[in-house]
């Protein structure tokens, strides 16, 4: 999908006693998940080619981010990097030609290693633990996330508060990803909530604001200092849905979103 800049639309009001349910996106909301993948990359190449030089070790730490991201294969990873004029050394053709270390990012073992080394990375925030619990004791609350049951729920197992919430929906367990509405109307059912009395935090415009507010759900996008991004739809329109309220970090969500905000 195709996106241009635009601001975020003004802010709007939500009834403080139409919200029973809060649901949270867990990567990049709930957890720093980008922090613990640029850890994993770094220890990576410390452990497994700990000889690079530094132009070397740029471009790995690029190609791994890229890697990351479109989870390309061995064949089509040069592809795009050439497409995105990204520098491959020795202008490598083929896969013979690839340097090691560039040949191992594109396999499957590296994916297995991130799979298992990336939750174990998490540090949990206690703001966002302090936040959950004052939210608990006035709301329901859940979890959707996108990726697999393993990775995920040891993610969750890291963050160490995962009791707290009633319900967690994941993915990979449910064979559903967002921004699919039944995967959010999963949730909202564990809840026994309706749309209009839950609101949704997450941080990917796709999958969280848009996904959720085609369910009928108000949104708080966690920006982490982007501006919003039309998405624009194959003909080249934009898609109208827009974030209810927009904050910097999961943090803040009782300071920018009036209903979320302590009675006392």
């Amino acid at each position: 999908m195709d996106r241009r800049i635009r601001r975020p639309l003004a802010l709007q009001a939500i009834d403080r006693n139409m919200i029973r349910a809060v649901i949270f996106d867990l990567d990049n909301t709930l957890i720093d998940r980008d922090a613990a993948f640029r850890l994993f990359c770094q220890e990576y190449l410390d452990d497994a080619f700990p000889n690079l030089d530094e132009l070397e070790r740029t471009q790995a730490l690029g190609h791994m981010e890229v890697r990351d991201r479109s989870r390309l294969t061995r064949e089509d990873l040069p592809v795009v990097l050439r497409e995105q004029n990204s520098v491959l050394p020795n202008e490598a053709e083929s896969d013979t030609e690839m340097p090691e270390w560039l040949s191992q990012i594109c396999s499957e073992e590296w994916d297995a290693e991130k799979r298992r080394r990336l939750p174990q990375l998490i540090e949990p925030d206690p703001a966002v633990e302090q936040l959950i619990r004052r939210l608990r004791d006035r709301f329901r609350l859940a979890i959707v996330t996108n990726g697999s049951g393993t990775v995920q729920r040891a993610k969750l197992d890291v963050m160490g508060y995962a009791h707290l919430f009633e319900s967690i929906v994941v993915s990979g367990e449910l064979g559903i990803s967002k921004p699919d509405p039944l995967i959010f109307e999963a949730a909202l059912s564990q809840l026994n909530c309706s749309p209009n009395d839950a609101l949704f935090v997450g941080d990917d415009p796709v999958r969280d604001v848009i996904g959720a507010k085609r369910v009928g759900l108000q949104v708080a996008w966690v920006d982490g200092g982007r501006e919003w991004l039309d998405v624009l739809d194959g003909n080249g329109n934009s898609f109208p849905e827009r974030p209810d309220y927009t904050i910097r970090h999961v943090s803040q969500l009782e300071a920018s979103v009036a209903c979320l905000m302590p009675t006392s």
